[in-house]
């Protein structure tokens, strides 16, 4: 919330909340970006969330919702941006964290689910 409201205060700003790891909610906030913007020339992919705790520690469901947001999300943003994408010759950014290069033992996890696209 500190963030949206700094890029707020910096200038013009609109967000939509979704979670990225629900399809229907990737969906509709794609096409409320194209109902306010008009059109999309750049998908950034930056959802990403993580759990404190060592890899064999870290329960089944928090894999679950790691994986869901973190790889899957990207996924499934870029298929549901791709058409409005492809006609404006537009462009996908990945973002990745170096937690998947050097890894970090209290968030094996994260460390574990590098993306490559």
């Amino acid at each position: 919330m500190r963030a949206e409201a700094a890029l707020r205060d910096a200038g013009q700003a609109w967000f939509v909340a979704a979670d990225a790891g629900d399809p229907g909610a990737v969906a509709r906030s794609v096409d409320l970006a194209i109902e306010h913007l008009g059109t999309l020339d750049v998908l950034v992919n930056n959802a990403g969330i993580g759990v404190e705790a060592g890899l064999l520690r870290t329960p089944l469901a928090d894999y679950d919702r790691v994986m869901d947001v973190n790889v899957r999300g990207c996924f499934l943003y870029a298929q549901a941006a791709y058409p409005h994408l492809a006609g404006r010759r537009g462009c996908m950014i990945h973002i990745a964290s170096d937690a998947g290069i050097w890894g970090e033992q209290s968030i094996g996890l994260y460390s574990c689910q590098r993306r490559r696209w």
